[in-house]
């Protein structure tokens, strides 16, 4: 039978798939058998999210909630306002939106990374502790915790948990660039044991390109020198993204245009030594 329900758990397994063309269908089909309906809005926000319309998701979200308020909705509107800047709406639905009113970890992180983003990282520190709690072996949260203890100034706290995020997935760029730029990082002391498995996918001819963009720091290049002496042998190009990112400033927090200009003007290695 094609309930409500069924055609929305299709809508979820499509969404994890990526085929946001095939979610938006049963969402819409739920929409024009049923009536207006919570959930059905409510995944619709979530596809406009994924695909970068904003507006669009905020008002597909604020229709879920004219149905019925639920707090996982006004979650993702506080991401959605967190992502436009608009840093009073995105905080009014995180007080919709507490840490005991969210039971899956995802949303917890949701919010915590909208607090993170207009920079409320202490708020954000209790979801993230929770969205650990319920999944600990998510390397994204292990990051996203880290990031904001870092901006509390916990860095212990942070160097633990970046660390725990590379553990679980060794290709974390982003959690190899934050734990660089937090310094403490010596011959006796350094995380380059975790780029061997890097060296040896060079050397066996997976890898066609290595564009680096750890810290621009004594570190993150003397990291960057180090790969590139392992690799040069090879045949595999080696760039430096531009500096897009204003120096010092957190490449966990460039926003994807920037990030991408950056990697688009990358410059080769080789020249970023002579300059």
């Amino acid at each position: 039978m094609n309930t409500s329900n069924t055609r929305l758990d299709d809508a979820v397994r499509f969404l994890s798939q990526r085929d946001y063309q095939q979610a938006h269908r049963c969402c819409v089909e739920v929409i024009q058998q049923f009536g207006p309906h919570a959930h059905a809005y409510f995944l619709l926000g979530i596809i406009h999210v994924e695909i970068g319309q904003i507006e669009k998701a905020i008002a597909l979200l604020t229709k879920s909630n004219e149905i019925e308020n639920r707090s996982i909705t006004f979650a993702y509107l506080a991401k959605c306002f967190a992502l436009k800047g608009d840093m009073q709406q995105a905080l009014e639905c995180v007080a919709r939106s507490p840490v005991k009113s969210l039971t899956r970890a995802l949303d917890l992180d949701t919010v915590g990374v909208s607090l993170s983003r207009v920079g409320l990282h202490e708020d954000a520190i209790a979801y993230f502790e929770k969205a650990l709690a319920l999944a600990p072996s998510n390397p994204q949260y292990h990051y996203n915790y880290a990031v904001s203890c870092k901006f509390a100034g916990k860095f212990e706290l942070a160097r633990k948990h970046f660390e725990q995020a590379i553990d679980s997935e060794p290709n974390f760029f982003q959690a190899h660039f934050a734990l660089s730029d937090l310094g403490g990082i010596s011959p006796e002391n350094n995380h380059l044991a975790r780029l061997k498995p890097l060296v040896e996918k060079v050397k066996q001819g997976t890898v066609k390109e290595l564009i680096f963009a750890l810290g621009s720091t004594m570190e993150g290049d003397t990291t960057n020198f180090y790969i590139y002496k392992q690799i040069q042998d090879y045949h595999v190009t080696t760039s430096t993204i531009a500096r897009g990112i204003s120096v010092g400033n957190e490449l966990e927090y460039t926003d994807e245009i920037t990030l991408g200009r950056s990697i688009i003007n990358r410059i080769p290695f080789e020249a970023s030594l002579k300059s």
